[in-house]
């Protein structure tokens, strides 16, 4: 989905959506921050070397996935169409970029399973006629698992099943966006959620799937099977990343600039970090917190670290503009920084954890 031919790329980082809607058009950038300034309880991480640029000169990256020691990553193209798309990948450790996919239409965020990169498409500006589709991590012909989707975004897959979230449509202010599945080697696409004002980003598990729902809801979750939903945790905040590891959700809050976390069994969630600057992307490993502030546009993104447990934020990197897809191993967190807008700009960054 496009709103007006402006990119989805500039309106999630700058958390444009989650100013009230109504039936003008959705800016993507510009107009007054919707957060506070960063809080003063964060130390920069001085000890490490500095972050690495393993790509360079690229159109707008935004999903991050690493699998098997391998980068993947959405390219969203330029404007106005966003027709020059492209799912790229390369080594974690350094390498040559290789395009797995070209000219793929407004391409958003993407996950890797059993083989096979599986992303989102936004499509064009009628906004009905989204996709989600998969390609061999060799490269090769792109199939369509799912057509004619309203704005599909986030997305997550396992052996078995693709799971996405569709905006919905601004002719019905988004109040028609959904949680579906599809399976992996395709066939029909299941709701599991319906009449969703705005999903965002979803992670599965074995039983459950788990999505962000920032205007007016919070992180809800649902059979994967199908049944009813639950609301996980309310919220008012903003959540828009999410993740999940050992039996933890994790969210970034755009509207409370905050880093949270809750049980995937439920129960009160708890508060990691605040004072942050639109904080977007999060993944969790080894019991630390990874998490992006897509900041203001103005070289005011950062990369930051902080324990699951709790404890103090830590600064990793700082100085970007859009930082948003975040993957990480034991050694480095990886980012992709989608550079100033409507510029190929963008890079993959390799930074010490």
């Amino acid at each position: 989905m496009m709103m007006n031919r402006v990119s989805l790329f500039a309106v999630v980082t700058t958390a444009a959506l989650l100013r009230p809607l109504g039936s003008e058009a959705i800016a993507a950038s510009g107009g007054p921050s919707l957060l506070s300034s960063p809080g003063t309880g964060i130390s920069a991480n001085k000890s490490e070397p500095g972050p690495t640029a393993l790509a360079e000169a690229l159109a707008s990256p935004l999903g991050l996935v690493l699998d098997h020691d391998v980068l993947y990553w959405t390219n969203h193209g330029t404007p106005p169409g966003f027709a020059d798309g492209s799912i790229m990948k390369m080594p974690a450790a350094g390498g040559a970029p290789v395009t797995i996919a070209a000219n793929v239409l407004n391409p958003l965020f993407l996950a890797v399973a059993n083989g096979n990169v599986y992303w989102t498409s936004g499509g064009t500006a009628s906004g009905t006629d989204g996709s989600v589709n998969k390609v061999s991590v060799l490269g090769g012909p792109v199939t369509k698992l799912a057509t004619g989707q309203l704005g599909p975004l986030g997305v997550t897959a396992d052996d078995h099943e693709v799971f996405f979230t569709s905006l919905g449509t601004l002719a019905n202010n988004y109040n028609d966006g959904s949680v579906a599945k599809v399976p992996v080697g395709g066939g029909q696409v299941t709701t599991i959620a319906s009449a969703e004002l705005l999903p965002y980003y979803v992670v599965a598990d074995a039983t459950s799937v788990y999505w962000t729902s920032p205007i007016n809801a919070g992180i809800e979750k649902a059979p994967r099977a199908g049944g009813a939903k639950d609301l996980l945790a309310p919220s008012s905040g903003g959540p828009l990343g999410i993740t999940l590891d050992a039996g933890t959700v994790y969210w970034t809050e755009v509207m409370s600039s905050t880093v949270q976390s809750i049980s995937t069994a439920g129960g009160a969630a708890t508060q990691l970090a605040d004072g942050q600057s639109h904080p977007s992307g999060i993944i969790a490993d080894r019991g630390d917190v990874f998490f992006t502030n897509a900041g203001n546009g103005t070289s005011d993104g950062s990369v930051v670290e902080v324990p699951g447990a709790g404890g103090g934020a830590r600064v990793l990197a700082s100085g970007y503009t859009y930082p948003f897809g975040i993957a990480v191993d034991a050694s480095y967190v990886y980012v992709a920084v989608g550079g100033a807008a409507n510029v190929s700009a963008g890079s993959i960054v390799r930074i010490a954890r």
